[in-house]
């Protein structure tokens, strides 16, 4: 003789309903997993495929001659050079920098007259960006 289970005694609790009896509520729990899963999928991706931050930004024109400006060594190169060419300048052709370089090499920066492969006075510059005070610089400058 068995004896029937009432509510609150051993066994199933008043109201539980097994969750894979009904389809449709177990339908929306596999659309809510699935849909979960995918955007977690979507974050992991866009996150992975994502070019990262540049380092440092790219050295410009404006700021190269700036650093020339200020540079002694290459202000006594110039008036050197205008002394004995009064049409010299200073011109550069900064290279492709996507990469985003520490350092970046220009030669020949002397121009006199739209010619700049005299070899008097032919120049080079090096530029390198420093980590520590965030700004690029000077780091070699050779005549």
């Amino acid at each position: 003789m068995s004896r029937r289970v009432e509510p609150g005694e051993i066994g199933e609790p008043d109201g539980f309903r097994p969750l894979g009896n009904d389809s449709t509520e177990a339908a929306m729990v596999r659309c809510a997993n699935v849909r979960t899963f995918f955007f977690i999928a979507l974050a992991l991706t866009m996150a992975a495929c994502s070019a990262p931050p540049p380092q440092h930004p790219k050295l410009t024109p404006m700021t190269a001659n700036e650093l020339l400006r200020f540079n002694t060594r290459a202000q006594n190169w110039i008036k050197f050079v205008k002394k004995q060419n009064p049409a010299c300048e200073f011109r550069l052709e900064l290279p492709d920098q996507n990469a985003h370089p520490d350092w970046v090499e220009v030669d020949h920066i002397v121009s006199c007259g739209g010619n700049n492969h005299m070899a008097a006075f032919d120049a080079n510059v090096e530029f390198q960006y420093n980590k520590t005070t965030k700004r690029w610089e000077i780091s070699r400058f050779g005549s």
